[in-house]
């Protein structure tokens, strides 16, 4: 778990949440694959944009929702 997660709560509360993330790894597991899938959809789709004008625009965009991504599989992991 990263510390980030559970920075900033008391210490019991830390103690409890990190029992309850331990707990919910098969879920975590889960969303990380669901996750992993929307992104490799993202970057597939994202091929047939270049003919558009606003492809970078489009590109941006799909950047920022891969480093979301990104951000969020590394809240999952152990």
């Amino acid at each position: 778990m990263k510390s980030k997660f559970i920075s900033g709560i008391p210490k019991e509360e830390q103690e409890e949440l990190e029992e309850l993330f331990r707990l919910a790894r098969p879920v975590r597991e889960r969303l990380s694959t669901l996750m992993e899938k929307k992104a490799k959809a993202a970057n597939s789709n994202m091929k047939d944009q270049y003919e558009s004008a606003s492809w970078a625009y489009k590109q941006a965009d799909l950047n920022g929702y891969l480093r979301a991504i990104k951000d969020l599989l590394t809240y999952l992991e152990d």
